[in-house]
């Protein structure tokens, strides 16, 4: 039966790209008014709200005391933040020295076969490249201060582009040759829009939240548009236009009791806190691209 939902899943999601494959060859083919007259005008998109703006209409900035204005700020602000200032899942900056994606647009599919071989973390401390807490019941996935449900930490994907759960995370290895080549794919198709048509003007902007430690540290966690940004990097961008996630928009370290994970047990504050802290005060890497 898993075999057959697989099956489905993965035809459900070729006839998708097959189907946008020949929508952009006739659009790549066919003059302009001809377009127009047979596609008709593009429909408007439904439930993206106008992204919220500062007064003189330019996205926000994070001031000298930090992001503590946009706990408070109601909406979806645009937000103009440094690349330099963001993180990936495991605190990892997006940078060719310790990002997989920004590493693979610069050395190739041997890059990020060697990252997913070296980078294989058994809870959620070593994926911040921490030492591992020993015990069985330290989960793997999720942030220590993210609960989806119930004492749920793991949003529990079933599937990612017609490829099942046991493919792989993104994020870290083991993964699968089908999964390494679907994220190859990605950032190559990423890589050659930004190559094509530059920046676009979107309201489909990348989201996250903050993170900020009792120190007044802060960094930017990139929960969506991942790639983008890794592609951004890559490219040059030292800056990027964000947006914040719904749910949590602001992680506090003097909020550390209140954190999901530590308040079921399954982390210690101090753990919670040296998490929070590989955010805000990256720790050095492992090489972890040897062996490519």
């Amino acid at each position: 039966m898993e075999n057959g939902n697989q099956d489905r899943r993965r035809r459900a999601y070729l006839a998708l790209r097959l189907k946008k494959a020949g929508s952009k060859a006739l659009h790549d083919i066919t003059p302009p008014l001809l377009w127009r007259w047979v596609a008709g005008k593009p429909a408007a998109k439904r439930g993206k709200a106008e992204l919220l703006r500062d007064r003189n209409d330019a996205p926000f900035t994070v001031g000298n005391n930090g992001p503590q204005r946009f706990a408070f700020l109601a909406g979806q602000p645009a937000i103009c933040l440094p690349v330099s200032c963001m993180r990936y899942a495991g605190a990892l900056r997006f940078s060719a020295r310790e990002h997989h994606f920004v590493r693979y647009l610069e050395d190739g599919i041997d890059a990020l076969a060697a990252f997913y071989r070296n980078h294989q973390p058994g809870d959620v401390l070593e994926k911040h490249f921490l030492p591992a807490s020993g015990r069985p019941d330290t989960p793997l996935r999720g942030l220590p201060w993210i609960e989806y449900g119930d004492g749920e930490f793991d949003r529990g994907v079933p599937s990612e582009k017609g490829l099942a759960a046991h493919h792989g995370h993104q994020h870290h290895g083991p993964v699968s040759r089908e999964k390494l080549e679907m994220e190859a794919s990605h950032l190559d198709r990423l890589l050659a829009s930004f190559q094509k048509h530059g920046m676009r003007k979107t309201n489909d902007l990348p989201a996250g939240h903050f993170i900020i430690d009792d120190d007044g540290n802060w960094a930017f966690y990139v929960k969506d548009g991942q790639h983008r940004i890794a592609v951004m990097a890559h490219l040059g961008f030292s800056e990027a236009l964000v947006t914040l996630s719904s749910g949590v928009r602001i992680v506090r370290e003097a909020d550390i009791s209140l954190f999901p994970m530590v308040r079921e047990g399954l982390l210690t504050q101090q753990e919670a806190r040296k998490i929070l802290r590989a955010y805000t005060r990256p720790l050095e890497k492992p090489d972890l691209f040897a062996g490519r």
